[in-house]
């Protein structure tokens, strides 16, 4: 059964250190040119980019004032940007948010 989601920051905290979790996983041992040779690799972690950003998007600002050091707009506004313009993804750009964005998450959750 599907979870509720309205009014539900603990289940989109979770979804969102749990996606985080996942893309620090795949990356672990890749570096820029394996991530941009790999469509695969981009396709998986921009869907798992997606989800950290629907997440946040959907987060009370009570619940973002808790966690300052994560970026929140910038994450809504790669997740619209994928989500809405994903005819132009530069790699570079992707992987550029991956290390300001991921870093973040993992140590406001104590994950890093």
């Amino acid at each position: 059964m599907p979870r509720q989601r309205e009014n539900d920051d603990p289940a989109y905290l979770e979804d969102l250190r749990e996606s985080a979790a996942i893309v620090a996983d795949r990356l672990r041992t890749r570096r820029f040119p394996d991530f941009a040779a790999d469509l695969e690799l981009q396709d998986s972690v921009i869907r798992r980019l997606t989800v950290i950003g629907q997440a946040a998007r959907h987060l009370t600002p009570k619940t973002r004032k808790k966690y300052p050091k994560i970026p929140w707009d910038d994450l809504v506004a790669f997740r619209n940007m994928q989500a809405h313009a994903y005819w132009n993804h530069e790699p570079l750009v992707v992987w550029s948010f991956i290390e300001q964005a991921i870093p973040a998450i993992l140590k406001s959750f104590g994950d890093d």
